[in-house]
């Protein structure tokens, strides 16, 4: 299949877009096309219709995260928890590369971890920028304008939904076997408000 369109879900978090990458930079022999695909987001609220997945193909859309196909984490064996960068990785047969440890590191802990929901790298970031040879002021804008949308973020994160986790969080006592375990439960439209939870 000549690949022409990636599709991702609407608003990615790191882990669909590093699989993209591990694709461009590594997929052009079995994924012919997928270096100059155009991205499209699946922005519907419910999963892609078996014919919706039929038609993807057909029409060089290759989906990943999305659709139930080979790169849809949520389509992995039961209890397994892989990562969709690690699926492509795996299915490139470029898992094992030395190179891409630290990036299949860093985002399996990300993705199953939430471990960087914060300032992440921002530090290394900045180092990398200055050995790709941008200039000072590319480097200070691009940063200056990462530290705005991060506080932004942040702002969101400590306010709002802390205030909703704090307003509608219901704490239960279970026992198991000798120990008792709290456990917290939250109905909310807000996934930030899972993710508060866990820290």
């Amino acid at each position: 299949m000549e690949v022409q369109k990636i599709l991702i879900p609407n608003k990615p978090h790191l882990d669909p877009i590093a699989a993209i990458y591990l694709l461009g930079q590594y997929g052009e022999e079995k994924f012919p096309g997928v270096n100059d695909a155009k991205i499209i987001f699946w922005d519907e609220a419910r999963d892609p219709t078996n014919e919706e997945i039929k038609n993807f193909s057909e029409n060089g859309v290759l989906p990943v995260d999305v659709g139930g196909s080979v790169f849809d984490h949520h389509n992995t064996d039961e209890g397994r928890q892989d990562p969709t960068t690690e699926l492509v990785a795996s299915y490139l047969g470029i898992y094992t590369r030395p190179e891409l440890s630290a990036l299949l590191a860093y985002v399996r802990e990300d993705d199953l971890a939430g471990l960087h929901n914060r300032y992440g790298d921002l530090a290394y970031l900045i180092k990398s920028m200055y050995k790709q040879g941008m200039a000072s002021n590319e480097v200070v804008s691009s940063a200056l304008g990462i530290l705005h949308y991060l506080q932004v973020a942040q702002y969101e994160w400590h306010h709002n939904v802390k205030k909703e986790y704090e307003e509608k969080k219901k704490v239960k006592t279970i026992k198991r076997n000798k120990n008792k375990l709290k456990v917290i439960i939250i109905e909310s439209d807000n996934l930030q408000v899972a993710n508060y939870g866990i820290t």
